[in-house]
C-alpha cells in the first residue's frame, strides 16, 4: 500500500475547512489542520507533503505565512498550492516569485474533487 500523504490546510472559514478535510481524508491523505497563518506556521513543524494555504484569513494571512515560510531552511521546500477568493494573481504571483513549489487557484473555478487532483498532481512533480 503506498506511504499516506499528509497536507496541512490553512483555512479561516469554517465550511470551507470542513470540506476540505473531508475530502482530502476520504481521498486518502492524512489531514492537518490551520485557521489562520500563526497556527499554520506551527503545524508546518509537523512536516506535511505539501500545504494548501487561504490568502485573506485573520492575525496572519497566508501571503505572511508563505513568506516565513520562505525565510526557513526547512519550510521553503514544502510545495504550496494557495487557495483564494481573490482575484489578484499579481499581488499573489509577486509575493511567491515564480516559485516553481507554488500555484495559485482560484477558489470560485475549482471543486473540491479538481482541488484533490491538483494536489496530487503537485505531489508528483515535486518528487
Amino acid at each position: 500500500m503506498p506511504k499516506s500523504h499528509t497536507i496541512l490546510i490553512v483555512e479561516d472559514e469554517p465550511a470551507m475547512l470542513v470540506a476540505l478535510a473531508d475530502t482530502f481524508t476520504r481521498a486518502g491523505f492524512t489531514v492537518l489542520q490551520a485557521r489562520n497563518g500563526e497556527e499554520g506556521l506551527v503545524q508546518v513543524e509537523k512536516n506535511p507533503d505539501i500545504v494548501l494555504l487561504d490568502v485573506v484569513m485573520p492575525k496572519m494571512d497566508g501571503i505572511e505565512m508563505l513568506r516565513r515560510m520562505q525565510a526557513d531552511s526547512f519550510m521553503k521546500e514544502i510545495p504550496v498550492i494557495i487557495l483564494t477568493n481573490l482575484s489578484d494573481n499579481e499581488k499573489i504571483a509577486k509575493a511567491i516569485g515564480g516559485d516553481a513549489l507554488y500555484a495559485i487557484l482560484i477558489k470560485s473555478n475549482w471543486k473540491l474533487e479538481g482541488i484533490v487532483e491538483k494536489v496530487k498532481s503537485r505531489l508528483e512533480l515535486t518528487k
